[in-house]
């Protein structure tokens, strides 16, 4: 059996090693980038490895939702079909210190596709991770609502608002899991197809203390760019 993070690149040889195991799907952090998770999934599919449980962070948490609740084409098609209008529809410019975007745009659009439901209604187990921007801690949502839980783990500091929920104030989860392999393994995955699309970028997060971490917005082209890619095969990362 391979090592940790070997690659798999035969269809046949992936599909063998998942054979009668409890096969995980964490959906790393990523940005537009992220979106490449869709072409992750159908190749999961086409390779005929089942799924058992998914996990993500931040755009990994968009997917992941989409994908567990059983809307992961029909987004697709949506997202394929974006032009600069429909990117501009998500977005809702507010001018706090905490973000420049709301965020109830990208809400409205995951409750179209998914409705205002909750964990236990989902097709597959899925957790959401967070961060808890006073403490650095993560939070892992396993139930609840689900548009709540992925508007926190998608709220990165300075671009988008922050999510408070109880006591806490959430934002992006790639600040502290950005590949959630740990969640899908407390999850009882004993085999994590584990997707990192921007292991750079993740690496200089992680040198910054999380209250003042600094991002910067991808051009909108990336968004397109990256949807319209996720076609293409890749290979990746296979965590055993």
């Amino acid at each position: 059996m391979p090592a940790a993070g070997a690659e798999y690149e035969d269809a046949s040889e992936l599909r063998a090693a998942t054979r009668g195991r409890r096969v995980g799907l964490a959906l790393g952090s990523g940005s537009a980038r992220g979106l490449a998770h869709i072409g992750v999934i159908r190749a999961l599919r086409e390779a005929g490895v089942g799924i058992d449980v998914v996990a993500g962070t931040s755009i990994g948490a968009v997917i992941g939702v989409l994908h567990a609740a059983g809307q992961i084409e029909r987004a697709a098609a949506e997202f394929l079909a974006f032009d600069w209008k429909n990117v501009a529809v998500l977005l809702d410019p507010v001018f706090p210190r905490a973000g420049l975007i709301d965020g109830r745009k990208v809400a409205e659009f995951l409750r179209g596709h998914i409705g205002s439901g909750t964990f236990e209604e989902l097709q597959l187990p899925l957790r959401v991770v967070a961060s808890d921007l006073r403490t650095g801690e993560e939070v892992v949502f396993a139930s609840g609502n689900l548009i709540e839980a992925v508007r926190a783990s998608i709220a990165v500091p300075g671009v988008l608002t922050p999510m408070r929920i109880e006591d806490r104030i959430l934002v992006d989860g790639g600040l502290v899991n950005p590949v959630p392999v740990s969640v899908a393994r407390a999850m009882g995955a004993d085999f994590v197809v584990a997707v990192d699309l921007n292991h750079d970028i993740v690496e200089g997060r992680l040198l910054r203390h999380l209250p003042s971490v600094r991002t910067s917005v991808q051009p909108t082209a990336r968004l397109l760019d990256a949807l319209r890619g996720s076609h293409s095969s890749q290979s990746f990362p296979i965590q055993v």
